[in-house]
Protein backbone atom coordinates (compact mmCIF):
# COMPACT_ATOMS: atom_id res chain seq x y z
CA UNK A 1 0.00 0.00 0.00
CA UNK A 2 2.98 2.32 0.24
CA UNK A 3 2.71 3.22 -3.44
CA UNK A 4 -0.91 4.37 -3.07
CA UNK A 5 -1.86 7.97 -2.35
CA UNK A 6 -4.94 10.00 -1.50
CA UNK A 7 -7.08 10.97 -4.51
CA UNK A 8 -5.72 8.08 -6.58
CA UNK A 9 -8.28 6.26 -8.75
CA UNK A 10 -8.54 2.47 -8.58
CA UNK A 11 -10.39 0.68 -11.37
CA UNK A 12 -12.06 -2.70 -10.85
CA UNK A 13 -12.48 -3.88 -14.48
CA UNK A 14 -14.60 -6.95 -13.83
CA UNK A 15 -17.10 -4.93 -11.80
CA UNK A 16 -16.94 -1.87 -14.10
CA UNK A 17 -16.24 0.29 -11.06
CA UNK A 18 -13.78 3.08 -10.32
CA UNK A 19 -13.09 4.17 -6.74
CA UNK A 20 -11.22 7.17 -5.38
CA UNK A 21 -8.88 6.82 -2.40
CA UNK A 22 -10.13 9.23 0.28
CA UNK A 23 -7.86 8.46 3.23
CA UNK A 24 -4.97 6.13 4.01
CA UNK A 25 -4.29 4.98 7.53
CA UNK A 26 -0.91 6.34 8.73
CA UNK A 27 -0.13 2.89 10.12
CA UNK A 28 -0.87 1.34 6.70
CA UNK A 29 -3.69 -0.77 8.16
CA UNK A 30 -6.12 0.13 5.39
CA UNK A 31 -7.82 2.90 3.43
CA UNK A 32 -11.18 4.48 2.67
CA UNK A 33 -12.42 4.75 -0.93
CA UNK A 34 -15.65 5.68 -2.69
CA UNK A 35 -17.22 4.73 -6.02
CA UNK A 36 -17.03 7.84 -8.21
CA UNK A 37 -20.06 6.97 -10.38
CA UNK A 38 -22.60 5.57 -7.91
CA UNK A 39 -25.19 8.23 -7.05
CA UNK A 40 -25.71 6.65 -3.62
CA UNK A 41 -22.12 5.70 -2.82
CA UNK A 42 -20.54 6.22 0.59
CA UNK A 43 -16.94 5.71 1.80
CA UNK A 44 -15.94 2.08 2.23
CA UNK A 45 -13.00 0.77 4.27
CA UNK A 46 -10.55 -1.76 2.81
CA UNK A 47 -8.08 -3.65 4.97
CA UNK A 48 -4.48 -3.48 3.78
CA UNK A 49 -4.34 -7.26 3.39
CA UNK A 50 -7.51 -7.18 1.29
CA UNK A 51 -6.14 -4.47 -1.00
CA UNK A 52 -2.85 -6.31 -1.52
CA UNK A 53 -4.63 -9.60 -2.15
CA UNK A 54 -6.86 -8.01 -4.81
CA UNK A 55 -3.82 -6.34 -6.38
CA UNK A 56 -2.00 -9.67 -6.64
CA UNK A 57 -5.09 -11.23 -8.22
CA UNK A 58 -5.28 -8.42 -10.77
CA UNK A 59 -8.69 -7.30 -9.54
CA UNK A 60 -7.83 -3.60 -9.62
CA UNK A 61 -5.43 -1.25 -11.35
CA UNK A 62 -4.51 2.43 -11.09
CA UNK A 63 -6.28 4.84 -13.45
CA UNK A 64 -4.15 7.68 -14.77
CA UNK A 65 -6.87 9.89 -16.29
CA UNK A 66 -9.28 11.45 -13.81
CA UNK A 67 -12.70 12.08 -15.46
CA UNK A 68 -13.46 14.75 -12.86
CA UNK A 69 -10.16 16.59 -13.20
CA UNK A 70 -11.20 20.20 -13.74
CA UNK A 71 -8.71 23.07 -13.67
CA UNK A 72 -10.68 26.32 -13.66
CA UNK A 73 -9.65 29.83 -12.76
CA UNK A 74 -12.19 31.79 -10.72
CA UNK A 75 -12.44 34.49 -13.38
CA UNK A 76 -13.67 31.85 -15.81
CA UNK A 77 -16.48 30.72 -13.49
CA UNK A 78 -19.74 32.65 -13.47
CA UNK A 79 -20.72 34.46 -10.29
CA UNK A 80 -23.78 32.27 -9.78
CA UNK A 81 -21.65 29.12 -9.96
CA UNK A 82 -19.08 30.56 -7.54
CA UNK A 83 -21.78 31.52 -5.03
CA UNK A 84 -23.26 28.02 -5.15
CA UNK A 85 -19.83 26.44 -4.75
CA UNK A 86 -18.81 28.67 -1.85
CA UNK A 87 -22.10 28.10 -0.04
CA UNK A 88 -21.72 24.32 -0.33
CA UNK A 89 -18.08 24.52 0.75
CA UNK A 90 -18.94 26.47 3.92
CA UNK A 91 -21.58 23.85 4.75
CA UNK A 92 -19.32 20.79 4.62
CA UNK A 93 -15.89 22.25 5.41
CA UNK A 94 -16.10 21.47 9.16
CA UNK A 95 -17.10 17.90 8.31
CA UNK A 96 -14.55 16.90 5.71
CA UNK A 97 -11.55 17.87 7.86
CA UNK A 98 -12.74 15.61 10.68
CA UNK A 99 -10.85 12.61 9.33
CA UNK A 100 -11.12 9.67 9.64
CA UNK A 101 -14.26 10.07 11.76
CA UNK A 102 -16.28 11.49 8.86
CA UNK A 103 -15.78 8.24 6.93
CA UNK A 104 -17.38 6.17 9.68
CA UNK A 105 -21.15 5.79 9.22
CA UNK A 106 -22.11 6.40 12.88
CA UNK A 107 -19.77 9.34 13.42
CA UNK A 108 -20.79 10.84 10.08
CA UNK A 109 -24.48 10.61 10.96
CA UNK A 110 -23.92 12.52 14.21
CA UNK A 111 -21.79 15.15 12.48
CA UNK A 112 -24.43 15.68 9.80
CA UNK A 113 -27.12 16.18 12.45
CA UNK A 114 -25.05 18.88 14.12
CA UNK A 115 -24.42 20.54 10.78
CA UNK A 116 -28.16 20.53 10.02
CA UNK A 117 -28.88 22.38 13.25
CA UNK A 118 -26.14 24.95 12.66
CA UNK A 119 -26.65 25.63 8.96
CA UNK A 120 -30.33 24.83 8.45
CA UNK A 121 -29.44 22.69 5.43
CA UNK A 122 -31.29 19.42 4.95
CA UNK A 123 -29.71 16.03 5.52
CA UNK A 124 -30.09 15.06 1.86
CA UNK A 125 -28.32 18.22 0.72
CA UNK A 126 -25.37 17.74 3.08
CA UNK A 127 -24.91 14.14 1.95
CA UNK A 128 -25.12 15.26 -1.67
CA UNK A 129 -22.39 17.84 -1.08
CA UNK A 130 -20.17 15.34 0.73
CA UNK A 131 -20.61 12.69 -1.95
CA UNK A 132 -19.89 15.17 -4.74
CA UNK A 133 -16.79 16.45 -2.96
CA UNK A 134 -15.40 12.95 -2.44
CA UNK A 135 -16.27 11.57 -5.85
CA UNK A 136 -15.07 14.52 -7.93
CA UNK A 137 -11.57 15.05 -6.66
CA UNK A 138 -11.87 16.57 -3.16
CA UNK A 139 -11.45 20.21 -4.20
CA UNK A 140 -13.88 23.12 -3.71
CA UNK A 141 -14.54 23.17 -7.46
CA UNK A 142 -15.97 19.68 -7.13
CA UNK A 143 -18.98 21.44 -5.60
CA UNK A 144 -19.75 23.51 -8.70
CA UNK A 145 -23.40 22.97 -9.76
CA UNK A 146 -24.25 20.78 -12.73
CA UNK A 147 -26.54 23.24 -14.50
CA UNK A 148 -24.90 22.36 -17.84
CA UNK A 149 -26.06 18.75 -17.38
CA UNK A 150 -29.67 19.69 -16.74
CA UNK A 151 -32.45 19.33 -19.27
CA UNK A 152 -32.55 17.04 -22.27
CA UNK A 153 -30.79 18.82 -25.07
CA UNK A 154 -31.03 16.79 -28.26
CA UNK A 155 -33.57 14.39 -26.80
CA UNK A 156 -37.17 14.21 -27.94
CA UNK A 157 -39.65 15.13 -25.22
CA UNK A 158 -42.33 12.60 -24.38
CA UNK A 159 -45.83 13.33 -25.64
CA UNK A 160 -48.49 14.09 -23.02
CA UNK A 161 -51.66 16.11 -22.72
CA UNK A 162 -49.66 19.17 -21.72
CA UNK A 163 -48.62 21.40 -24.62
CA UNK A 164 -44.89 21.38 -25.32
CA UNK A 165 -42.83 24.20 -26.75
CA UNK A 166 -43.70 27.87 -27.15
CA UNK A 167 -47.20 29.30 -26.81
CA UNK A 168 -48.84 29.30 -30.26
CA UNK A 169 -49.52 32.61 -31.98
CA UNK A 170 -53.04 31.66 -32.95
CA UNK A 171 -55.95 31.17 -30.57
CA UNK A 172 -56.12 27.88 -28.70
CA UNK A 173 -53.64 25.69 -26.91
CA UNK A 174 -52.01 24.25 -30.01
CA UNK A 175 -51.19 20.61 -30.64
CA UNK A 176 -48.38 18.27 -29.68
CA UNK A 177 -46.65 16.67 -32.66
CA UNK A 178 -46.84 12.87 -32.40
CA UNK A 179 -44.78 10.24 -34.18
CA UNK A 180 -47.63 9.73 -36.65
CA UNK A 181 -47.62 13.44 -37.52
CA UNK A 182 -43.86 13.34 -38.04
CA UNK A 183 -44.31 10.51 -40.53
CA UNK A 184 -46.81 12.68 -42.41
CA UNK A 185 -44.33 15.57 -42.36
CA UNK A 186 -41.59 13.35 -43.81
CA UNK A 187 -43.92 12.01 -46.49
CA UNK A 188 -44.85 15.52 -47.65
CA UNK A 189 -41.22 16.61 -47.60
CA UNK A 190 -39.90 13.64 -49.61
CA UNK A 191 -42.81 13.04 -51.99
CA UNK A 192 -44.07 16.53 -52.73
CA UNK A 193 -41.76 19.31 -51.61
CA UNK A 194 -38.45 18.05 -53.02
CA UNK A 195 -39.99 16.69 -56.24
CA UNK A 196 -41.77 19.93 -57.17
CA UNK A 197 -39.45 22.92 -57.42
CA UNK A 198 -42.44 25.20 -58.06
CA UNK A 199 -43.92 24.35 -54.63
CA UNK A 200 -42.62 26.60 -51.83
CA UNK A 201 -42.52 25.59 -48.19
CA UNK A 202 -45.81 27.28 -47.37
CA UNK A 203 -47.44 25.49 -50.28
CA UNK A 204 -46.16 22.14 -48.99
CA UNK A 205 -47.61 22.94 -45.57
CA UNK A 206 -50.98 23.85 -47.09
CA UNK A 207 -51.07 20.54 -48.93
CA UNK A 208 -50.22 18.73 -45.70
CA UNK A 209 -53.16 20.37 -43.91
CA UNK A 210 -55.55 19.88 -46.83
CA UNK A 211 -54.75 16.18 -47.18
CA UNK A 212 -54.57 15.16 -43.52
CA UNK A 213 -56.12 17.75 -41.21
CA UNK A 214 -59.24 18.92 -43.03
CA UNK A 215 -62.81 17.70 -43.27
CA UNK A 216 -64.88 17.93 -46.45
CA UNK A 217 -68.09 19.84 -45.75
CA UNK A 218 -70.92 20.84 -48.11
CA UNK A 219 -71.50 24.59 -48.18
CA UNK A 220 -75.24 25.13 -47.61
CA UNK A 221 -75.26 28.30 -49.70
CA UNK A 222 -73.28 27.17 -52.73
CA UNK A 223 -73.78 23.43 -52.53
CA UNK A 224 -70.08 22.96 -53.18
CA UNK A 225 -67.72 20.82 -51.17
CA UNK A 226 -65.21 22.78 -49.09
CA UNK A 227 -62.24 21.88 -46.93
CA UNK A 228 -62.60 22.92 -43.30
CA UNK A 229 -59.46 22.63 -41.10
CA UNK A 230 -59.77 20.69 -37.87
CA UNK A 231 -59.61 22.48 -34.54
CA UNK A 232 -56.11 21.28 -33.55
CA UNK A 233 -53.64 21.26 -36.40
CA UNK A 234 -49.83 21.56 -36.47
CA UNK A 235 -48.51 25.01 -37.22
CA UNK A 236 -46.20 26.05 -40.04
CA UNK A 237 -43.48 26.59 -37.43
CA UNK A 238 -43.85 23.01 -36.21
CA UNK A 239 -43.80 21.66 -39.74
CA UNK A 240 -40.55 23.55 -40.45
CA UNK A 241 -38.98 22.49 -37.14
CA UNK A 242 -39.57 18.77 -37.71
CA UNK A 243 -38.63 19.03 -41.38
CA UNK A 244 -35.20 20.32 -40.36
CA UNK A 245 -34.86 17.88 -37.45
CA UNK A 246 -35.94 14.66 -39.17
CA UNK A 247 -34.33 15.16 -42.57
CA UNK A 248 -30.97 15.82 -44.12
CA UNK A 249 -32.02 19.25 -45.40
CA UNK A 250 -28.87 19.69 -47.50
CA UNK A 251 -29.43 16.41 -49.32
CA UNK A 252 -33.10 17.22 -49.93
CA UNK A 253 -32.23 20.72 -51.15
CA UNK A 254 -29.71 19.21 -53.57
CA UNK A 255 -32.38 16.89 -54.97
CA UNK A 256 -34.94 19.69 -55.17
CA UNK A 257 -32.62 22.09 -57.06
CA UNK A 258 -30.97 19.27 -59.08
CA UNK A 259 -27.37 18.26 -58.34
CA UNK A 260 -25.95 20.37 -61.18
CA UNK A 261 -27.50 23.63 -59.97
CA UNK A 262 -26.86 22.91 -56.29
CA UNK A 263 -23.19 22.01 -56.79
CA UNK A 264 -22.69 25.12 -58.93
CA UNK A 265 -24.54 27.73 -56.88
CA UNK A 266 -25.41 26.34 -53.42
CA UNK A 267 -22.63 23.98 -52.31
CA UNK A 268 -20.47 24.87 -49.32
CA UNK A 269 -17.28 26.76 -50.16
CA UNK A 270 -14.48 25.20 -48.12
CA UNK A 271 -11.69 27.50 -49.27
CA UNK A 272 -10.73 30.40 -51.47
CA UNK A 273 -8.07 31.23 -54.02
CA UNK A 274 -6.73 33.95 -51.74
CA UNK A 275 -6.13 31.51 -48.91
CA UNK A 276 -4.06 29.28 -51.18
CA UNK A 277 -1.60 31.99 -52.23
CA UNK A 278 1.71 32.81 -50.56
CA UNK A 279 2.09 36.40 -51.72
CA UNK A 280 1.58 38.87 -54.57
CA UNK A 281 1.75 37.41 -58.09
CA UNK A 282 1.92 33.83 -56.78
CA UNK A 283 -1.23 32.97 -58.75
CA UNK A 284 -2.98 34.34 -61.83
CA UNK A 285 -6.57 33.67 -62.82
CA UNK A 286 -8.61 34.41 -65.93
CA UNK A 287 -12.28 35.25 -65.84
CA UNK A 288 -14.35 32.61 -67.64
CA UNK A 289 -17.19 34.96 -68.54
CA UNK A 290 -18.22 34.66 -72.19
CA UNK A 291 -17.66 37.96 -74.01
CA UNK A 292 -19.69 39.36 -76.93
CA UNK A 293 -16.97 38.47 -79.44
CA UNK A 294 -17.79 35.99 -82.20
CA UNK A 295 -15.15 33.63 -83.54
CA UNK A 296 -15.30 32.83 -87.26
CA UNK A 297 -13.62 30.26 -89.44
CA UNK A 298 -10.32 31.25 -91.02
CA UNK A 299 -11.45 29.48 -94.20
CA UNK A 300 -14.94 30.96 -94.37
CA UNK A 301 -15.46 34.16 -92.37
CA UNK A 302 -19.22 33.84 -92.75
CA UNK A 303 -19.17 30.72 -90.55
CA UNK A 304 -19.38 31.39 -86.78
CA UNK A 305 -17.46 28.75 -84.78
CA UNK A 306 -17.95 30.15 -81.29
CA UNK A 307 -17.90 33.07 -78.90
Amino acid sequence: MKDLSVNLLLEFPEEHRVERVLWIDPGMRGLYAIDIRDANALPEFYQAEEIEKMRDAGEWRVVENDPWLLALADENISEIYRDKRDSAWETIRPLIFDQPAIFDAIARSEAVKRSMEESGVTKQTIYRFLRRYWQRGMTPNALLPDYARCGGRGKDKSVSEKKRGRIPDRDGLGVNVTSEMRQLFRAVATKKFITNSQLDFRGAYDELIADNFCERVINEHTGQQELVPQKDIPSLRQFRYWYEKDNDVFRLDRIRRTPRVYDKDMRAILGSSTAETVGPASRYQIDATIADVYLVSRYDRTMIVGR
